[in-house]
């Protein structure tokens, strides 16, 4: 089984490589003057179809709200997303994700009956 190569935004463009059977992960923690603000990912590739996770956690004046979402794209349509062009990179092709489920937690709505 081959690699699965593919760009994402993070700041900027970058390039992912998985390996079969390879999980990545990678999150950010962030204070901020109302509160703070979490954010992750996971990746995984088994060895046919890449996975990601994506998750926010943080607080400010309103209160606490969590969101996430997950999605899959099959290793033959990684470059079959949305292009961009950028002036070191050339152009630059994101996977097509297929999105599976999202959803959001807003504390203070569940606390208020909502």
């Amino acid at each position: 089984m081959a690699n699965a190569r593919f760009w994402i935004y993070r700041n900027c463009p970058t390039k992912l490589t998985l390996r079969p059977g390879q999980v990545l992960t990678h999150s950010t923690f962030t204070a901020a003057d109302e509160g703070w603000r979490s954010e992750g990912h996971v990746w995984e590739y088994d060895g046919e179809v890449v996975s990601k996770e994506h998750f926010t956690d943080g607080t400010d004046c309103d209160g606490r709200l969590q969101e996430y979402d997950s999605a899959s794209c099959p290793v033959g349509r990684l470059k079959d997303g949305p292009q961009l062009f950028e002036q070191d990179l050339g152009v630059i092709a994101y996977p097509c994700w297929e999105y599976d489920e999202s959803g959001q937690r807003d504390f203070s709505a569940e606390a208020m009956g909502y």
